[in-house]
């Protein structure tokens, strides 16, 4: 299997640099004809070193404390990068979800399509009934999710498809929890609080509310091998190889083939893993 760990904070002081607007208050350069001054360095710093404080304080479940640091950063003049992820994060960790909504609406309106902001928007909408928007913020996010982290790619562009007849709430939340696994939200990919145990909260939660759902079994045992328990991994692949076609049944082999002490099932027929 692939690891793929995204890197959480370089996606917030470099990828989302240009998205979202980070980073630097330095207002003099080599091409600003206007000088750098070593106050000007200090503000710049301060300000940044706000930014990843806020989201040390958010992997601590500090959430007052990470609101009061986005903020501060902000006040600082630095960019918007890191308070439009965690910024609305830690509200609604305090339980103030209107203004975390608030802010996500802002966001999205600005043309945000990050994940790392449409997905916990998607739980929060999800959470307040508001089914329709929850699954526009979710569709939008899907497709910038990178798929190299579990096999099933094409189970996993699947998974955004959703009639549009009649409302599914359960799949919908088992989804939206599956990808927060992967973009490593609230697990702290990139930083020193990373925990697979975290991550592994999220797609449990998805295989609780969607147990037949070949998307959450993949994700299931995915997490299980993060935390090295790789016979209950094996155990879950085989059961989406007898239960399931297509991606979902070849992703399960190609797992159970990494492992040359294990055997795959063909129908009636036993084969070895070679």
């Amino acid at each position: 299997m692939k690891k793929y760990f995204p890197i959480l904070l370089l996606l917030i002081f470099g990828r989302n640099a240009a998205a979202v607007g980070q980073v630097s208050i330095v207002k003099g350069g080599p091409n600003s004809g206007l000088p750098i001054t070593a106050a000007d360095r200090a503000k710049d710093e301060q300000a940044n070193f706000l930014g990843m404080e806020s989201a040390e304080d958010f992997y601590h479940s500090a959430f007052a404390a990470a609101e009061s640091d986005v903020k501060q950063s902000l006040a600082l003049g630095g960019g918007p990068g890191t308070a439009a992820i965690f910024l609305p994060l830690a509200l609604a960790g305090q339980g103030k979800d209107d203004a975390a909504m608030k802010d996500y609406a802002q966001l999205e309106a600005s043309r945000h399509t990050e994940p790392e902001i449409l997905l916990p928007y998607a739980n929060l909408l999800l959470k307040h009934g508001q089914y329709s928007q929850a699954l526009e913020a979710y569709q939008k996010a899907v497709p910038r999710v990178s798929y190299t982290t579990i096999e099933g790619k094409e189970v996993l562009a699947d998974s955004s498809v959703f009639d549009s007849r009649r409302e599914e709430p359960g799949r919908l939340e088992a989804n939206i929890d599956v990808y927060l696994g992967l973009v490593g939200v609230y697990c702290g990919f990139g930083t020193k609080h990373y925990s697979p145990e975290r991550q592994m909260a999220e797609f449990k939660k998805a295989l609780d509310l969607e147990p037949g759902a070949p998307l959450t079994n993949l994700a299931y045992a995915y997490g299980l091998k993060q935390l090295n328990r790789e016979p209950e991994a094996i155990a879950v692949y085989k059961k989406v190889v007898d239960k399931y076609t297509g991606v979902a049944k070849s992703s399960a082999q190609q797992e159970i083939v990494a492992d040359p002490t294990q055997t795959i099932h063909r129908g009636a027929r036993t084969f070895p893993a070679n």
